[in-house]
């Protein structure tokens, strides 16, 4: 589905959300975590994007994945980040 979205055109350059049933509480703890690192970086969305990514995996690695985040990009052909 991901790679569906990106591929359609337009201006989406990368999509995110959770594979698994989540926790609210945890969920919107992720949400903060990220828009807070993702609004901090300069650059293209795709540069925010992978940044962001970096970040998450080194400060919350357990919670990446008990949630099921994943990121897919699109720049020329579809990458799953995460």
């Amino acid at each position: 589905m991901l790679k569906s979205l990106l591929s359609a055109g337009g201006a989406l350059r990368w999509v995110a959300g959770f594979e698994n049933e989540v926790d609210f509480i945890e969920s919107s703890a992720f949400d903060w975590l990220f828009w807070n690192a993702y609004n901090e970086i300069e650059g293209t969305a795709l540069e925010r994007i992978n940044v962001t990514v970096g970040k998450l995996r080194h400060d919350v690695p357990g919670l990446m994945t008990k949630l099921g985040f994943h990121v897919g990009v699109w720049d020329g052909g579809f990458k799953l980040l995460v």
